[in-house]
């Protein structure tokens, strides 16, 4: 019984954020993070139209 519940409520959460993501990614633009993680669900996409297979050899690691 406690397992069901947990498992209940982890799936409450995971329909809630995926019913959300529609509404939020059509009222903020790409680079906008609004939210830490980019949006109310934290999935931290971001549509990088910067980086691409001619340049991406040549990125480094932020320090």
């Amino acid at each position: 019984m406690r397992y069901l519940g947990r498992f209940l409520l982890i799936a409450a959460i995971g329909l809630a954020c995926a019913g959300a993501q529609p509404a939020i990614a059509q009222s903020s633009t790409k680079d906008d993070w609004a939210y830490y993680g980019h949006d109310a669900c934290g999935t931290r996409y971001s549509p990088l139209t910067q980086v691409n297979r001619q340049n991406v050899a040549a990125l480094k690691r932020s320090r």
